[in-house]
Formats: C-alpha cells, structure tokens, sequence
C-alpha cells in the first residue's frame, strides 16, 4: 500500500491545484443500494432493488497545466420488471478518456469522451453500445470558490439526451463546510465534526439498458433515478479511504418500452415527440439504504 501511495504521489503532487479545484481526487468509489419494496402502480406486487456501482478514475499530467484522465464505471442492477416476473439484470460498462486543461489564470476545461457497453449481457451486440460526452468548465473565483458550466451528451436506446449542468463548489475558511454542486445532476452539501462529518446530498442517474432475454426480446428499459439521502461519513487511515453510510427517498423509474420506441430529443427531463408506450406498470419511489466506500488522494496533505 505505501509503494502504491508514494507511486500516486509522485504522480500528483506537482499537478497544480487549479485543475483540481477541489484539492482532492476520487481514485476509486464503491456504492451498493438497496431499496425495498418499490410498489407497481395500480397493483399489489412490489419489487426489491438492488444496484452497485464501482467508480475509478486516475489522472496523467503531461505539464503543468494540461492532464489526460482516463477512468471507468461499472454498474449493476438486479430487480423485477413486471410484477411477480423473475429479477433482471441491468449492467453499464462505461470507460472514460478525456483531457483537462488550465485554459487561463482563472478558467479550466474538461473535456471527456464516454462510450458505454449497457444492456442485460445476455448476448451482447453492436444494439448495446452507446456513445456520450461532457464537457466542463470552471471559473475560479477564489481559492475556495469556483463555479462550473458544462453539458452532458448521450445516445441512449430511446434516442438523444443533453443535460445542460450550473454548479459550484465551496469550503469555508476553516474547511468544515463543503459544498459542491453540479445541477441537476449532483448535489453534495457537508459539515465536518470532530469524528465524523454529516451531509445531505442528490443524485440523478439516468441510463438505458437493451434486452436480450427471450421474455423480453426487442425491448429497452429506461431508468431515471432521482435520490435524495442523508448521511454519516468516517474518515480513516489518514483520511484518505471514506466510509459513508445513507438513508433516503428515490425515485424509480424503470420503463420498459418496445426497440422501435423512441423519442426525438430529451432535455434534462423534457421529452420531444414522445409518443411511447410503456409496457410495464410504472414503479413508485421508497425509502433506500446505501453504503460507499471512497480512496481519496488529498492533494494538499501530499505537498504539506
């Protein structure tokens, strides 16, 4: 673990703060939700949600000002599509390649390139691959306060979705309020405590997943998936791996519609020419318990 450490520092330590406002980057992350009885509408079946969710990212500086990331996401979802159906299994495989780069004193830019592999792996083809971006920009405004613009691009089974993001990130002078923002796709506000800090955050996740199994042949789920949760984090072996334990509400949306089902465009949540039928009862939202496990490299206490 130490050659691990000093490996990754040597590798960071010089980078300039500035194209990490944050002072900090999530090597790697590892989240698994459960939410229990999430009801069909209009029915008295109800399902179990299960999903985790791995996460890592590691950062390549080619100088001073410019850095390749490179990264990748896995997810897995395990639930009911129909009442009293066998559980399905919902993956996302999504690598990440970009570059982020100090384009002035106070402004930087993120540029990443999101392909993506989801569907239930059945029998994996070219119908399950899916193409997405983002791009983002920061303006800093102080050393403890910057705002970031940006927008995030996916084909998706039904068609197109963009989501325009306004967000910020804040930590106080005494760095025991944090706040960091990127709307309307995350939320995170916290406060450090003498052993443990305390926080609220949301998250929207939205993807889609073809099928294969022979139930469901010809078919796509979409799954929008809003969670608004309030949580206990401990930080431990110097701070630099994070336990967080949640509890919260989400929303969960997991619509199932025919492959030649689409709409023209979605914005945020805005749908264009949706026409669509869904063949599945709609889902109703519940209560969730989630637990994340983060590796944290700080990159002020490296360089102090």
């Amino acid at each position: 673990m130490q050659y691990i450490l000093k490996n990754l520092w040597l590798l960071l330590v010089w980078f300039p703060s500035l194209l990490w406002a944050q002072n900090y980057i999530d090597v790697l992350q590892i989240r698994y939700a459960y939410m229990p009885h999430s009801n069909f509408e209009n029915t008295s079946s109800h399902t179990n949600v299960n999903s985790l969710e791995t996460v890592a990212t590691v950062p390549f500086p080619l100088n001073q000002s410019t850095a390749i990331i490179a990264g990748a996401n896995f997810t897995y979802n395990n639930l009911q599509l129909f009442p009293n159906s066998d559980y399905s299994l919902l993956y996302n495989t999504t690598l990440r390649l970009g570059i982020n780069t100090k384009l002035s004193e106070t402004w930087q830019g993120t540029f990443i390139a999101l392909p993506k592999i989801a569907s239930d792996y059945q029998n994996i083809s070219s119908d399950d691959f899916y193409l997405g971006g983002l791009a983002l920009f920061n303006n800093q405004r102080k050393s403890n306060l910057f705002f970031r613009y940006g927008i995030y691009l996916s084909q998706e089974a039904f068609g197109v979705t963009t989501t325009p993001i306004l967000g910020l990130y804040y930590l106080s002078n005494n760095q025991l309020f944090e706040a960091d923002l990127a709307i309307p796709l995350s939320a995170n506000i916290n406060y450090t405590l003498p052993h443990f800090k305390v926080g609220v955050d949301y998250l929207g996740i939205e993807r889609s997943y073809h099928l294969h199994s022979p139930e469901q042949m010809g078919r796509y789920v979409e799954q929008n998936r809003l969670e608004f949760a309030g949580y206990i984090e401990f930080n431990t072996f110097n701070k630099q791996v994070l336990l967080r334990s949640k509890l919260g509400y989400a929303s969960n949306r997991h619509a199932v519609f025919d492959d030649d089902d689409t709409i023209g465009l979605k914005v945020i949540d805005f749908r264009i020419d949706d026409k669509r039928t869904q063949l599945n009862p709609k889902m109703k939202g519940s209560l969730f318990f989630k637990i994340e496990a983060i590796y944290r490299f700080n990159l002020n206490s490296q360089q102090n």
